[in-house]
């Protein structure tokens, strides 16, 4: 992408981006001043950790041009808790070239290079990329994309889509369309940082991308957004299993209100779903998921988790589940968890959810 088309874009939008920050402008530093992450890790604190890792990138650039093993992990554990298994010889050469399209400010380019690493999907391709220069970069994932959920243009669409994340819907976009949403989503908190830079008491507080970014994902968090995405209540009988919904509570894939609610406790070598709804929780160690991937192959395959067999297309994921797992109602589940961890990528035709496994 060009500048030109970042001018394109914001002039498209110029009115709907200024009644938006009309509204929440009153707001925005207060939400700042919340940060959280990781949890426990607030404010000062948690600003440090980020300008940390944002140094240690950028030395790395500066001696190499690509991003260590080391750093790499630990953008990922501070964002994920978990490691991402990737080799260093991977990470060497893809974060190589993704780094040569962000020096010229090709976003979505860069992103689209980070995504074909295994099990990195566009959040934590936007962390790699957004921590390596907060002055112009945001980190695009569900809460700070939530953030944004009313900047609507004259239709009422939203104009940044929202990525997969644990607690908020997404909005159930190709793995690609995520990359140039990323890119849309720094254009419009780079001119957001504009329309600050118009008030002294904004000016100095709101300096970076990444200080608009952190307040959105903050304003998703504090509830001041009530579009029908926050949890549900934990049910008793899973309290003392699933304690933190935001570490556990999962939507499925289905658009809008069809999206179900459902929590997972993660263990070592295993992960179990429970619905909430009183249903025998159901869980897949990691042989169980390695194998059921490498059933699928590389080609594209149908969800179709009907309960019913004659409805249940025998190619998918559902007819899987029914055969080994002894259910296909899990199947919904277990693909929106594993299209969470970067394992899956998701694709709506017709109206029926398609998957696809991707390469490690």
């Amino acid at each position: 992408m060009t500048a030109q088309s970042e001018s394109a874009f914001i002039n498209t939008h110029r009115e709907d981006l200024t009644c938006f920050w009309d509204r929440i402008k009153g707001r925005v530093l207060n939400w700042k001043s919340q940060y959280e992450w990781p949890k426990g890790v607030i404010g000062e604190a948690a600003l440090k950790r980020r300008a940390e890792l944002e140094r240690a990138i950028r030395q790395d650039l500066a001696m190499q041009a690509y991003i260590s093993r080391t750093t790499f992990e630990s953008i990922m554990r501070w964002g994920f808790m978990v490691e991402s298994g990737c080799s260093e010889e991977e990470i060497r050469r893809i974060t190589r070239a993704a780094f040569q399209y962000l020096k010229r400010d090709r976003i979505a380019a860069a992103a689209r290079e980070l995504v074909t690493l295994p099990r990195i999907g566009i959040s934590r391709a936007a962390k790699i990329l957004a921590l390596s220069d907060q002055n112009e970069l945001g980190i695009y994932d569900s809460r700070s994309a939530h953030g944004l959920s009313d900047l609507v243009d004259s239709t009422g669409r939203s104009i940044v889509s929202i990525p997969p994340g644990r607690v908020i819907r997404s909005d159930n976009k190709s793995r690609d369309s995520y990359c140039t949403a990323f890119e849309k989503f720094v254009w419009v908190l780079r001119h957001l940082r504009r329309l600050a830079g118009c008030s002294e008491q904004l000016r100095k507080g709101l300096a970076r991308v990444a200080d608009l970014e952190i307040a959105l994902f903050m304003r998703s968090k504090s509830g001041d957004i009530d579009l029908g995405n926050r949890p549900p209540k934990i049910p008793t009988h899973l309290r003392d299993v699933a304690e933190d919904d935001e570490e556990s509570f999962f939507w499925t894939l289905g658009p809008g209100e069809k999206a179900k609610g459902f929590w997972v406790i993660f263990k070592e070598n295993s992960a179990t779903v429970l619905t909430g709804q009183g249903k025998t929780p159901k869980t897949l160690n990691a042989n169980q998921v390695d194998a059921c991937l490498r059933h699928f192959g590389d080609n594209w395959f149908p969800l179709s988790n009907s309960k019913t067999l004659q409805r249940r297309d025998s190619r998918g994921l559902g007819e899987y589940f029914a055969r080994n797992f002894g259910s296909s109602v899990f199947a919904s589940h277990f693909a929106a968890l594993w299209v969470f961890e970067g394992r899956l990528e998701p694709s709506f035709r017709s109206g029926a959810l398609w998957l696809r496994v991707l390469k490690k």
